[in-house]
């Protein structure tokens, strides 16, 4: 569209503008960057002599300003959607006029869920839990091994829906087939969900329907694997107990532990459990893996099993770790590094080449956050760029295909907290407090209204608040 003092513009000319040749003078009110014969756009305005983005939510032609670009379409917190596309937030990606989940509301051209704000997303293999601020916990997708926290039997759920119980969570975690876990504010952990080889409590059934009281604490951070679980008390002991087959608790045995069991006498300040190893990074930054090696998981290139801590590396700079079935993921510096199997290029290093000892993903030194799934992963740069990569069959990766991603693709430039990636899912958490999932959706993992897979992040369906 002309700006002002441009040729189509019907008004008088600008001092300084021969509107006859609709060329700009050399006099010192043409140094402000060119602007007048390259305008700012629809969304952003001349402030000083420079272009200044409209904050979202601005109008302009036709539209709403989101990211600094004018959105005709649907914005979904994360793109403009516009075409064939069929989301949340409106069929065929105009502005939304109804919703697909009863429990939301048309607000700002997209489709919204309760006020309540998300400020955690956790992943597991079939299922996702998320907190919100007020310390309820939601679950959803398969509920098989019970843990939506729902009264049994309950299959699978339409819509994520609080967890049945009266605690208040100050955190939470899932992981394995159908296992979650929350901590309340008091430090005692609860867990519900597969129990099948007596990880929450041996005294309880195989399914365990609601938060049950595990044992020992306090505890201040948790992570489950399958059918293990480690966690932290609040000085950075390091406590795991359940399944032990590849050595995954760090006790320096292979058998079963019923009771959260001390891992050495290190303090650590954080631990993830993947599908049959653990890594954990201590206080001073120091990273440590043990379990199931064979496929490279544990890092120290020896490709074996190992059931006590094994250094990785010798930085001391750590800041975060993940991990997945058999790969592993940490930061440090701002630098992305990724080990173990590459079967459908999960590493990021642009090829599907096993890994047995960390390797650089790509040369930027921003990253924030990383999550590994069981053959994808994903991660938050600098802005809340989000970023993913791997197997992609189910549309996974949220790039609007099935295709493979060998490298880290540009899901969302911006506006991201936190990702969670599961099996054949992935969930994020925007900046504004609302979920979005994408991928498999057959087990309904994307709690989205509807069973089938969508290729996009699409906007969590809530209910029973």
């Amino acid at each position: 569209m002309p700006g002002p003092g441009d040729a189509g513009d019907s008004g008088p000319a600008d001092a300084g503008l021969d509107a006859d040749a609709d060329v700009v003078d050399s006099g010192p009110e043409a140094d402000a960057c060119g602007v007048r014969c390259a305008p700012c756009g629809p969304c952003a305005d001349l402030v000083d002599g420079g272009c200044v983005p409209r904050s979202d939510g601005a109008t302009c032609p036709g539209g709403s300003c989101r990211g600094g670009a004018c959105c005709t379409g649907c914005w979904d917190g994360m793109a403009c959607r516009s075409g064939s596309e069929a989301l949340a937030c409106g069929a065929g990606g105009t502005a939304c006029t109804t919703c697909d989940c009863a429990s939301q509301v048309c607000e700002g051209q997209s489709c919204q869920p309760p006020t309540s704000l998300v400020v955690a997303v956790s992943a597991g293999q079939f299922h996702s839990c998320a907190l919100l601020s007020t310390g309820k916990a939601l679950c959803w997708g398969s509920g098989l091994f019970g843990g939506l926290g729902q009264p049994l039997p309950v299959g699978r759920l339409p819509e994520a829906r609080p967890v049945d119980t009266a605690l208040s969570f100050a955190s939470i975690n899932t992981g394995g087939e159908g296992s979650s876990c929350g901590i309340d504010g008091a430090g005692t952990l609860h867990c519900w969900g597969d129990n099948g080889n007596g990880w929450i409590d041996s005294s309880l059934p195989p399914l365990v329907a609601s938060p049950a009281p595990v044992r020992g604490g306090p505890f201040s951070f948790v992570s489950i694997g399958d059918g293990f679980a480690c966690s932290l008390d609040p000085a950075g002991g390091l406590f795991c107990w359940g399944y032990n087959g590849w050595g995954q608790l760090g006790l320096g045995h292979w058998d079963q532990q019923s009771l959260p069991s001390r891992v050495g006498s290190a303090t650590y300040r954080t631990v993830a459990a993947g599908g049959f190893h653990t890594c954990a990074i201590t206080l001073v930054g120091e990273l440590f893996c043990w379990g199931s090696g064979e496929l490279g998981a544990v890092g120290d290139d020896a490709a074996t099993n190992t059931t006590s801590p094994v250094r990785v590396g010798s930085d001391l700079d750590w800041t975060s770790v993940s991990c997945g079935r058999d790969t592993s993921c940490a930061i440090r510096a701002g630098e992305l590094y990724c080990w173990g199997t590459n079967d459908f290029g999960g590493l990021g290093v642009g090829d599907t080449s096993q890994r047995n000892v960390p390797t650089r993903v790509g040369t930027d030194a921003d990253w924030q956050s990383v999550s590994a799934g069981i053959a994808h992963t994903c991660g938050i740069r600098a802005g809340g760029a989000l970023y993913c990569w791997g197997r992609n069959s189910f549309g996974q990766l949220g790039v609007d295909s099935t295709s493979r991603e060998t490298t880290p693709t540009l899901v969302a430039s911006m506006g991201i907290a936190s990702v969670a990636a599961g099996f054949e899912h992935t969930c994020v958490l925007r900046e504004d407090g609302r979920v979005l999932c994408s991928g498999n959706n057959d087990l309904l993992q994307l709690a989205s209204g509807d069973d089938v897979e969508h290729q996009v992040p699409t906007a969590l369906c809530v209910g029973g608040l």
